[in-house]
């Protein structure tokens, strides 16, 4: 059996919402605490962050604290990796071009995050004995990342990933998707779930 735990949308910050009576920093810390023992109870294979790990995007107005504390946080109480996609909250301009000037260019340089986007994909395989103690069957699982790309979202860029030899095929995109589709107030595309039907891969996971 391969386990992923799914977490998406973290908006790690140091400033506090105006809307919250807590510490955000705090209390965004301590959910990440529990994910990873929750990763640990469960036996999970890797951690897959769907993007928006930061919520404000200029690099200048996130502490070098808050970065060294997300990767305390993730060497204390994470036993698996972690894989994470890039949304539009984690590049100024939501251009991932510029995610070496970013926190979480950090996060990927220093190892504490594995990428999760583009050409980074990550395979996972286990096998089964036989009563002999010979494999008999391996299973493979891929999983894509599909990074925050624009308000106009690229269908073909969907389309094109393809099954290979793999089992499963989960695609995790920093993308709007609903039943109904259109588009949000803000102009952004929601991809409808009845266009991604056809398509290969076997899951979505959307941040």
């Amino acid at each position: 059996m391969i386990k992923l735990l799914w977490r998406t949308d973290v908006h790690l910050s140091d400033k506090t919402p105006t809307s919250r009576t807590d510490v955000w920093r705090d209390t965004v810390l301590n959910k990440l605490r529990h994910v990873g023992d929750l990763a640990l109870k469960h036996k999970v294979d890797a951690v897959i962050d769907g993007g928006d790990f930061f919520d404000i995007k200029s690099p200048t107005r996130n502490s070098h604290s808050l970065v060294r504390e997300v990767i305390d946080v993730h060497k204390e109480h994470y036993s698996c990796p972690v894989y994470a996609n890039v949304g539009n909250h984690d590049c100024v301009y939501g251009d991932y071009s510029y995610l070496h000037q970013q926190p979480l260019g950090v996060l990927f340089s220093s190892g504490c995050f594995e990428r999760l986007y583009d050409e980074h994909e990550a395979i996972f395989t286990v096998s089964s004995e036989d009563v002999f103690g010979f494999d008999t069957d391996t299973l493979k699982v891929r999983v894509v990342g599909v990074p925050y790309h624009g308000t106009e979202y690229d269908m073909e860029r969907l389309k094109s990933i393809k099954k290979g030899d793999e089992d499963y095929l989960i695609v995790a995109a920093h993308l709007l998707a609903s039943s109904k589709g259109g588009t949000m107030f803000e102009g952004e595309d929601i991809i409808k779930y009845s266009d991604l039907e056809n398509l290969d891969p076997d899951v979505w996971m959307f941040g």
